[in-house]
């Protein structure tokens, strides 16, 4: 077949052989061939140059120094800017501390071996050596199986699948897009100032909504703490949801994915016909995709945008600078806007496109005054829709372009189902709800609170560093604190400049090792990091300097704030000893209810001064078993069975105490009041005085009482010696008859039996003959009186073997 030709004769290679690849080059060995000319003369000039001596000597003429050192920075900025173009991390000017000619040198020949391996590399797979690689990475991270027992084990069923593993998606060559941006990111450490030029939708002017008070100066804009006001706030606090939004819906089923077209919006013409559509509906569905690591403030790569029959992807990072159009359909009171867990999407769109949001629902606000058991979007997709939602692509880089299949079908279905979710949660609200509509009126309350968030920047501070430390629970000297807060510095300032994270820069746990170690040579800067961050290695001379510098500064004694912790004064839901059914802490709010129980619900609360704070506390439980009647109770006949059952209970406290002492008893147990310390100090000297004349009383009543002892057992003496006179008186007279002596043996015998027991003592052992025990012969007399087991009063036989082995026989058992 022969070769199609264009109107001018000429065939396509011969039209490529004409065209020129580089401007005065038509094919690749020409332009090989002319570049190496010109890096030769380059080469030969400067070899020309004086060197050494000469270079001395030219360098005292103050126009040769001026030229030589205007082309030294030239090359130097032209070398800079041929590294970045070539995306290679290499600093050689235009750091805070200027390097030295050899490590200038250093850095020239790493960044020549990172250009020619790539250059390598290129060749290889245009030659075919090597096969081309495809440009995605996918990294799987397992989640981890926490501990559970044998009765919270899932059970092994078909419809119980395996958490599904997170899945890192990235691209091996992705182009950092704040590069193309027009707008440049403002990075600086200063508070952020509304991006808004245009104000649709408003009822105060954009002049007038940003105008700040009379009191505040230019200088006071400066300070890292002033906050901008909010160009909505006037339009916000007069938006009221209309009735229409009030009423029950019949919710409208979301149709499948592969029933709704999806359109890819990446052009100023696509973004504006997509307004004029968004401003005919009355409800829409919002979703963002956000990328925080490789910038230092974070920027949006994608909108999904969906309605009842169609689904939008935006590509937010190709129209940055056009995406102010939407501005129209999200300030619209009109239109409702629905997001789920809309905090950080609010603060997102006011940094990057200058976007304010009027009528905005937020199901994750919904589901938390629904009180469902989960707030995320998979649970309430699972939940209403019946759709496993598929986050294994959650941590995917939404930066790389063209965007994989997996990642459309991703962001796709995270608005998709979100109108149908809006309008069950709706009615619920309407149902759980009373006439005025209180939960559904709390949803769009709390959403409006979060439409009026205002974007702030992340500021450093001198103070800044102590945050981490605190959460490290690290104990440093004065030397590794200096050295922890200028490395902190130097991460903010180089993220600043870089455009990128702080945990890019250098991580935390990196950060807390070089400070904690201070290594003294360059090397251990490295070994502190595992992997080494690209920045730690093209800055490792600064870092190096800084911990030297902090290395030899003296040590000094570091004083740490410490950090108030709540007590239980402040705090009583945190006390050990806390019931949840104890409501003591609280002031009573059903005291003035009249009813059945309000005898022992009301109480009465005081106020107990502390030094720390201030705390109501009953006086009374307001649940007791023991409680006292109140006078105001009402009579009735439940209230008369529940007195005669609480009088059949006993308090043990009160079972052990004098009648007496039981009001004062009482009194002590329902006091509740916390002394001061000079009080409980002046009451416990107080106690003190008591108790020691208290102890006086009772040695003074003591001797009385043994006196008057005494006294008694000396009458009772006298008594006894009276009566045994008369007795041995009547005997000698022989008075009457037996009976007669029996009654006065009788009465002799009671009188003796009473002073017998008034004159008791006990026995002392101490001054007790031991001879008994130990079996002595010659003191047989002794033993007649003491207990024999074996004795038996009438058995003769046995009375005489008593006699003749008593000593053995009446031993102890003890010593048996």
């Amino acid at each position: 077949m022969a070769a199609s030709t264009s109107d001018s004769g000429e065939t396509p290679a011969a039209r490529m052989e004409n065209t020129e690849i580089f401007p005065g080059c038509s094919n690749i060995n020409e332009f090989s061939q002319q570049s190496l000319r010109t890096v030769l003369q380059a080469t030969k000039a400067s070899n020309d140059l004086p060197t050494g001596d000469d270079y001395d000597f030219y360098s005292t003429f103050d126009a040769v120094r001026d030229v030589l050192d205007f082309e030294a920075r030239r090359t130097l900025q032209l070398i800079q800017t041929l590294l970045r173009h070539q995306n290679v991390k290499g600093i050689i000017t235009g750091a805070d501390h200027p390097l030295e000619l050899d490590e200038q040198f250093d850095v020239l020949i790493d960044s020549n071996d990172q250009i020619f391996e790539r250059v390598g590399n290129w060749i290889d797979e245009a030659t075919g050596v090597r096969k081309n690689e495809n440009k995605l990475v996918v990294t799987v991270v397992n989640r981890p199986n926490p501990a559970v027992a044998s009765w919270n084990k899932k059970n092994s069923s078909p419809g119980n699948s395996p958490a599904t593993p997170f899945r890192l998606l990235a691209s091996r060559a992705t182009q950092r897009p704040q590069l193309g941006f027009q707008d440049k990111i403002d990075n600086s450490n200063r508070p952020f100032m509304p991006i808004l030029r245009h104000k649709p939708n408003a009822f105060k002017s954009l002049e007038e909504s940003m105008r700040l008070p009379e009191d505040v100066t230019l200088e006071e804009t400066e300070n890292i703490d002033f906050i901008y006001p909010h160009p909505y706030q006037y339009e916000l606090d007069l938006w009221q949801p209309s009735p229409d939004c009030l009423e029950k819906v019949i919710p409208q089923e979301a149709k499948s994915l592969a029933d709704v077209p999806l359109k890819f919006i990446d052009t100023s013409a696509g973004l504006s016909e997509l307004s004029s559509l968004l401003l005919k509906e009355k409800e829409i569905a919002v979703d963002l995709e956000h990328h925080s690591y490789r910038t230092f403030q974070g920027f949006l790569c994608l909108m999904q945008i969906s309605t009842r029959d169609h689904d939008y992807l935006i590509d937010t990072i190709a129209l940055r600078s056009e995406m102010h159009i939407l501005n129209e359909v999200f300030t619209n009171p009109h239109i409702t806007k629905v997001f789920h867990g809309a905090d950080s999407d609010i603060e997102w769109l006011q940094r990057d496109f200058g976007i304010y949001v009027v009528n905005m629902f937020d199901t994750g606000q919904a589901s938390r005054v629904l009180n469902i058991a989960r707030f995320s979007l998979a649970h309430l997709l699972h939940l209403y829709c019946q759709v496993e939602a598929d986050k294994q692509y959650q941590l995917a880089d939404w930066r790389i372009r063209p965007l994989p299949e997996e990642l459309v079908q991703y962001a796709r279905q995270d608005t998709h189902y979100l109108l149908y979710i809006y309008d069950c949660l709706r009615n619920e609200l309407i149902n759980r709800g009373n006439e005025h509509r209180n939960l559904l009126q709390s949803v769009y309350q709390r959403s409006k609170t979060i439409c009026l968030k205002v974007y702030k920047k992340t500021l450093y501070r001198e103070d800044s560093h102590l945050e981490l430390y605190t959460r490290s629970k690290k104990v440093f000297n004065s030397q590794q604190m200096q050295a922890l807060k200028r490395l902190f510095a130097w991460r903010d300032v180089t993220a600043r400049l870089e455009d990128e994270s702080v945990q890019y820069v250098l991580p935390n746990h990196m950060l807390l090792q070089m400070a904690e170690i201070l290594p003294r040579e360059r090397q251990g800067v490295f070994a502190c990091c595992n992997p080494i961050p690209p920045l730690v290695r093209q800055s490792q001379h600064e870092i190096h300097a800084i911990i030297l510098e902090a290395r030899e500064a003296p040590l000094e004694q570091v004083h740490q704030e410490r950090i108030p912790q709540p007590s239980a004064a402040q705090h009583p839901r945190y006390h050990l000893q806390r019931c949840p059914h104890d409501l003591s802490h609280q002031q009573s709010t059903f005291c003035d209810i009249p009813s059945a129980q309000s005898d022992i619900l009301q109480s009465s609360s005081k106020v107990l001064t502390n030094k720390l704070s201030n705390i109501k506390v009953l006086d009374v439980p307001s649940l007791s078993a023991f409680g006292t009647k109140h006078e105001h109770a009402q009579e009735t006949w439940a209230k008369r069975v529940a007195d005669e059952v609480k009088c059949s209970f006993i308090s043990p406290f009160f079972m052990y105490i004098p009648p007496d002492n039981t009001s004062l008893s009482s009194e002590k147990q329902t006091s509740n009041t916390v002394k001061p310390k000079e009080k409980i100090r002046q009451e416990k000297e107080r106690e003190k005085k008591t108790t020691a004349a208290a102890s006086n009383a009772d040695h003074q009543q003591l001797t009385s009482t043994s006196r008057e002892k005494d006294k008694k057992k000396k009458k009772k003496k006298k008594e006894k010696v009276v009566s045994t006179s008369a007795s041995n008186s009547d005997n000698a007279a022989g008075s009457l008859t037996t009976g007669g002596r029996k009654k006065k043996k009788k009465k002799a015998t009671e009188v003796a039996a009473e002073n017998a027991e008034e004159n008791f003592t006990p026995f002392d052992y101490a001054s007790a003959d031991k001879s008994a025990m130990t079996g002595d012969k010659k003191k047989k007399h002794v033993y007649k009186d003491i207990y024999n087991p074996k004795w038996h009063g009438g058995d003769k036989k046995q009375k005489k073997k008593n006699k003749k082995f008593g000593a053995k026989q009446r031993k102890s058992l003890t010593f048996s």
